[in-house]
C-alpha cells in the first residue's frame, strides 16, 4: 500500500468531497435539465456526468498528486498497465445515469481505491437520500452512516430476492434473460434497479439476496 496514503484520513476526504459531488448532482437532478450524449449504441451519459467526474479527479489529485485514475467517462480501452498501481482511484460519478435522466432518485457516486488489484477503500454517496456507504481494508466491517452493516441470512433459495443489472448490448441482454429463466422459479422476486452500485449495497446491507451482473 502506497505509505502516504492513511485510509482513515482518506475516506474522512472521500466523505466530504462526495457530499459536494452529490449537491452538483441534486441541483442538475432537481432542474430537470439533462443534456444527453451518445456513449455507443444504447448508452450515455449526461452533462452532470461529465461535471462531476471533472471535479472529483481534480480535487483527488490536488489531494493524491501521484494518484492514477480509471472512471467511468475517461476509462482507455486498455488499462492493464494499471493493475499494479499502488495508488489507483476508481471512480463512477453517477451510476444510474438513465434513473437520473428520467428523475428517478435511484442513483449514486462510487470511489474506490485500490492498491495493486487489491481494494483498500470504497465509498458510496447516494444523493437523494444523502447515506453514505464505505468499507475500509483495516476496519473490517461495512458501515451505512457509520453504523455497522451485515450482508442477509437468509439461506433457503426460495425466500431470495434477487437483483439483475441490464446489459447494455443485446448478446448480453440475452444472457440475462436466460439467466433469470432459469432461476425466476426457484427465488422469491427478481428486481432490477437500474444502479449497480445501488444494487451492491443493498446487497451488503442484506435488502436484497444475490445480485447478477453480466457485464462487469
Amino acid at each position: 500500500m502506497n505509505k502516504s496514503i492513511k485510509l482513515t484520513e482518506a475516506r474522512e476526504y472521500l466523505t466530504s468531497l462526495v457530499r459536494q459531488a452529490g449537491d452538483i448532482l441534486r441541483t442538475y437532478f432537481t432542474s430537470g435539465v439533462f443534456t444527453q450524449k451518445s456513449k455507443g449504441g444504447v448508452d450515455f451519459l449526461t452533462e452532470a456526468d461529465e461535471k462531476v467526474d471533472e471535479f472529483l479527479l481534480s480535487n483527488i489529485q490536488k489531494q493524491y498528486p501521484s494518484a492514477n485514475f480509471l472512471t467511468e467517462e475517461t476509462a482507455p480501452k486498455d488499462y492493464t498497465h494499471l493493475k499494479e498501481s499502488d495508488n489507483l482511484w476508481v471512480i463512477d460519478p453517477l451510476d444510474g445515469t438513465v434513473n437520473f435522466s428520467r428523475h428517478c432518485p435511484n442513483f449514486a457516486i462510487s470511489i474506490g481505491l485500490v492498491d495493486k488489484g487489491i481494494s483498500q477503500l470504497g465509498i458510496v454517496y447516494v444523493p437523494m437520500t444523502k447515506e453514505i456507504y464505505y468499507a475500509q481494508a483495516d476496519l473490517g466491517d461495512a458501515y451505512l452512516n457509520d453504523i455497522p452493516i451485515h450482508v442477509s441470512s437468509t439461506k433457503v433459495l426460495g425466500e431470495t430476492i434477487v437483483a439483475c443489472d441490464w446489459a447494455w448490448g443485446l448478446e448480453k441482454r440475452f444472457n440475462v434473460v436466460e439467466w433469470l429463466r432459469k432461476i425466476c422459479t426457484h427465488v422469491r422476486q427478481i428486481k432490477s434497479m437500474g444502479s449497480g452500485v445501488a444494487d451492491l449495497v443493498s446487497l451488503a446491507e442484506g435488502k436484497i439476496d444475490i445480485y447478477i451482473c453480466i457485464r462487469v
